[in-house]
């Protein structure tokens, strides 16, 4: 590990990149640009956590409940596009989504659950406020319709790709360049508008984001960073769900808060062509191909649960502007 570190500090600083789920948002194109993505990001929950402490089955058993979680995985592809207006970004979402849950009904049932549906459709843009020769500072703001499905029948609410309401987003980055690293810090929170025809909304959530990148070689940036995700239990109900015998099914125990340790590369497939211009927040312009990748590690973990205990999450992609 201080030897990867040494690497990365040692880096000759021939370009930078951000976050992919940042760069999402703070993608510039220049005018009449346009930039196509996919991604495919998976998360994996092992176990269950109340506070800081991992439950078994006996315990969540000693509590009341009857049905105990052990695995919880989303499998999410996002294809997403963006085209530079006069000013600012457009930018289109829609992600699919898989999640799947096992565990055992007491006293020691197997269950195998499995949701697939569409996400909720986001549109948004994003915006310069200062672009300087070493720093930048943009907002973004988006809105996301209820295209995705929420009302599975007896599914808990983990288990919702979609939330069935419309979505406030909006966002801040401060991207700054040194002589030899490239630093940013960014935060994009949500804000639910209303409740869905099940009598329910997903909290407000914010996510926080900070990280430093170098270029390892003409083809390879290589990046490491901290993300905190913040999130409050869910408002309203669900009548169809009964909150003694599943904590998943409580809506007054799906709050917490996650802070993961990221590591991530980009690779770039014409060598030596920068994807991103030299000043910060600069306009990108089309015709480049990336591939992207990023691992994260849960450094702390707080959940007001029982609730799902996040092993590990994984993200790869690829951007291309035209």
């Amino acid at each position: 590990m201080r030897r990867l570190l040494a690497l990365f500090l040692a880096a000759p600083a021939l370009c930078y990149q951000d976050p992919p789920s940042v760069l999402d948002w703070t993608t510039t194109l220049e005018e009449g640009a346009w930039q196509l993505s996919l991604r495919a990001d998976i998360a994996s929950a092992d176990g269950l956590r109340d506070g800081r402490e991992e439950l078994d089955q006996a315990a969540l058993s000693a509590s009341g409940y009857s049905r105990f979680t052990s695995d919880l995985d989303r499998r999410e592809l996002t294809l997403r596009l963006a085209h530079g207006v006069a000013g600012c970004t457009l930018f289109a979402a829609l992600p699919v989504a898989e999640i799947r849950r096992k565990g055992n009904d007491a006293p020691a049932t197997p269950f195998d659950e499995k949701v697939q549906a569409l996400g909720d459709l986001e549109f948004g843009l994003t915006k310069h406020y200062r672009r300087g020769k070493r720093d930048a500072l943009l907002a973004s703001v988006a809105l996301s319709l209820p295209t995705g499905g929420f009302d599975e029948d007896g599914a808990p609410y983990p288990l919702q790709v979609g939330g069935g309401t419309f979505d406030l987003w909006g966002a801040a980055a401060w991207i700054r360049r040194g002589k030899a690293l490239r630093y940013g810090l960014a935060l994009r929170g949500r804000v639910p508008l209303n409740e869905n025809d099940q009598g329910w909304a997903r909290s407000r959530s914010l996510v926080t984001d900070l990280w430093v990148a170098r270029s390892l070689n003409s083809r390879l940036w290589g990046r490491l960073g901290l993300r905190n995700t913040s999130f409050g239990d869910i408002y309203g109900r669900d009548p169809d769900l009964d909150p003694s015998a599943d904590p998943l099914a409580d809506p007054k125990r799906q709050g917490g808060s996650r802070t993961d340790l990221l590591a991530g590369f980009s690779w770039l497939a014409s060598p030596g062509k920068d994807p991103v211009p030299a000043a910060p927040g600069s306009s990108h312009a089309g015709g480049d191909l990336r591939l992207e990748f990023e691992f994260g590690l849960p450094i702390d973990e707080w959940l007001d649960g029982p609730g799902p205990s996040n092993e590990y999450t994984l993200s790869v992609g690829l951007r291309y502007g035209f």
